[in-house]
C-alpha cells in the first residue's frame, strides 16, 4: 500500500512538473512570437481598461478582467488582484507537488478542489458567484494545516477584490482614451521584423505556422502551385470555349444554336460546384459506374517516383486532375459566355456597327474587328478578380478531390486557428486584387485606343 502511495506521489509530482515546464515554454514561444506585445502602435479605449492587457498569456481571462475594470474604474488594481491570484495559485500548486509536506498529504483532495476553484473564478461572468468561490478557497485554506503562509496571501488577495467594488469610480469607463505604444508592437514586428531571422511581411517574410512550425513563406510554395496550376488550365478551357459560343450565339441571336446553348448554359450555372464534383466522381470514379478515373489525391504514393522526367510526372498527374479541372471551369464557361453573346447583342445595336455594314465591311470582319474589342471589356474586369481567385484556390472543390491547394490550406488554417497563415494568405490575395485591377486598367487601353491615361493638356 505504501509503495502504491509513493508511486502515486512520483506520478503526481511528475505531472505538475511536466505542467509547470509546458507553462514555461509556452510563455517563452509566446514571446519569441511577439505575442505579449501589444497589437498596434496605439488603441482607442477608455481610461478605466486595462493597457497592459495584451501581458496576460490566458486569453480567457482578457474578459473578464476588462469587465472588472470597467466596473470598477480601478484597471491597476485589477492587475495586481490578478496577479495575487496567479501566484497564489502557484504556490498552492508547488505545495502540493512537494512530497517533504507531509502534514497537507491527507488534505489534497480539499487543495485540489481549491485549485479548480482557482480556475473557475477567473473565467466567471457573475459577480455574487465569483465571491462564493473565493470564499470557497477561503474556507478550505484556513482549515489546512500547513498552508499558512498561502492562506495568509490569499487572505491578502480577497480583500484586494473586494477593495475593488467600494469607492467606484463609475465615470472612467466613458472618459475615452488614447494609448500610445510606440513601434514595439506586434503589426511593426509582423511588417518590418525583428532581426536577421525575422525579416518581415514586407520582406516576404509572414512568420511561422503555429500548426508545425516551419516558414510560412516555404510552406506556401506547394498549396499555391496546385491552385494555380489547375485554375489557369481550368480558365484557359473556359475562355477558349466560352467566347467562341458567345461570339456566335450573339451574332446569331434566337436562332437554334442560342437557343440550344442558351439552355444549356444556364443549366449548368444553376448546378452548384459541389454537386457536379459529386456527380463527376459518382460517374467516373465509383467502381459501381465507371471507375475511369482516381476519385482523390494528386498522385499514387506507391508508383510516383520524384526523380521521374517532366513527362513523367505530368502523364501520372493527368488522370487525377481531370475532374477537378471540369468542376473548376464549368462555371466560369458558363458565366463567361453569357457575358460574351450579351455583349455581342449590345454591340449590334451599336452606331459604328451600322456604319461598317453602309461602308460594305463583311460580316466576319465587323465581328472580329470591330464588335469582338468592344466585347471583351466585361472580360477584362473580370481579370481583376481572376488573380486572387487564382492563389485562393477552391475550398470546396480542392475539399472534395483532397487537392493540397490553397482552398484545403486555408480551410485547415481556419479549423487550427493558424492566425499567421490566415493573414498570410489573406494579405497576398489584397495584394493581387490591386495588382489585377491594375492590369485590368492597362488591358482597357490596348482593347480601345479611345481610353487613355494622359493627363488632359
Amino acid at each position: 500500500m505504501e509503495r502504491l502511495l509513493n508511486s502515486a506521489e512520483k506520478s503526481e509530482s511528475g505531472a505538475t512538473a511536466t505542467r509547470m515546464n509546458r507553462n514555461s515554454e509556452a510563455q517563452k514561444l509566446r514571446h519569441k512570437l511577439g505575442l505579449d506585445l501589444p497589437g498596434f502602435y496605439f488603441s482607442i479605449q477608455t481610461v478605466a481598461d486595462i493597457d497592459t492587457l495584451h501581458k496576460v498569456e490566458n486569453l480567457n481571462h482578457h474578459s473578464l478582467l476588462k469587465r472588472i475594470a470597467r466596473q470598477s474604474g480601478k484597471p491597476i488594481d485589477v492587475m495586481n488582484w490578478y496577479q495575487e491570484i496567479v501566484n497564489t495559485q502557484e504556490s498552492l500548486s508547488n505545495l502540493i507537488s512537494d512530497t517533504s509536506h507531509k502534514e497537507i498529504q491527507p488534505y489534497k483532495d480539499q487543495l485540489n478542489s481549491a485549485l479548480s476553484l482557482f480556475q473557475s473564478i477567473l473565467v466567471t461572468s457573475n459577480e455574487s458567484d465569483r465571491q462564493l468561490r473565493m470564499d470557497s478557497v477561503t474556507t478550505i485554506l484556513s482549515t489546512i494545516i500547513g498552508v499558512r503562509t498561502v492562506s495568509s496571501r490569499w487572505v491578502t488577495c480577497n480583500k484586494s477584490y473586494q477593495a475593488l467594488y467600494i469607492n467606484k469610480v463609475w465615470y472612467k469607463k466613458y472618459v475615452p482614451c488614447i494609448q500610445w505604444y510606440g513601434i514595439n508592437n506586434q503589426y511593426h514586428r509582423w511588417l518590418f521584423g525583428a532581426g536577421k531571422d525575422s525579416p518581415g511581411a514586407i520582406r516576404g517574410d509572414f512568420g511561422v505556422s503555429y500548426r508545425d512550425g516551419q516558414r510560412i513563406s516555404s510552406r506556401l510554395i506547394s498549396p499555391v502551385k496546385w491552385s494555380v496550376s489547375l485554375a489557369l488550365i481550368s480558365l484557359a478551357i473556359a475562355f477558349s470555349l466560352s467566347i467562341p459560343i458567345g461570339l456566335y450565339a450573339g451574332s446569331h441571336p434566337n436562332s437554334w444554336f442560342d437557343k440550344l446553348s442558351s439552355g444549356a448554359v444556364f443549366g449548368m450555372y444553376a448546378l452548384p460546384g459541389f454537386f457536379v464534383a459529386t456527380l463527376l466522381l459518382v460517374f467516373f470514379a465509383n467502381p459501381d459506374f465507371n471507375d475511369w478515373l482516381p476519385a482523390s489525391g494528386i498522385k499514387d504514393p506507391e508508383l510516383f517516383n520524384p526523380e521521374w522526367s517532366l513527362f513523367q510526372r505530368l502523364t501520372h498527374y493527368f488522370p487525377y486532375v481531370i475532374l477537378p479541372i471540369i468542376s473548376l471551369s464549368y462555371a466560369s464557361f458558363a458565366f463567361i459566355s453569357r457575358q460574351v453573346r450579351s455583349s455581342v447583342i449590345d454591340a449590334y445595336k451599336s452606331e459604328y456597327v451600322r456604319t461598317a455594314k453602309a461602308k460594305g465591311l463583311s460580316e466576319r470582319r465587323i465581328l472580329f474587328k470591330h464588335i469582338l474589342p468592344n466585347s471583351l471589356f466585361p472580360l477584362i474586369t473580370l481579370f481583376g478578380q481572376i488573380l486572387p481567385l487564382l492563389f485562393g484556390g477552391s475550398i470546396i472543390i480542392e475539399g472534395i478531390f483532397s487537392i493540397p491547394g490553397m482552398g484545403l490550406e486555408i480551410y485547415e488554417s481556419v479549423v487550427n486557428q493558424d492566425y499567421p497563415m490566415i493573414v498570410a494568405i489573406f494579405t497576398l490575395m489584397g495584394l493581387l486584387t490591386m495588382v489585377g485591377y491594375l492590369i485590368s486598367d492597362v488591358l482597357y487601353a490596348f482593347a480601345d485606343p479611345r481610353v487613355s491615361y494622359n493627363s488632359r493638356k
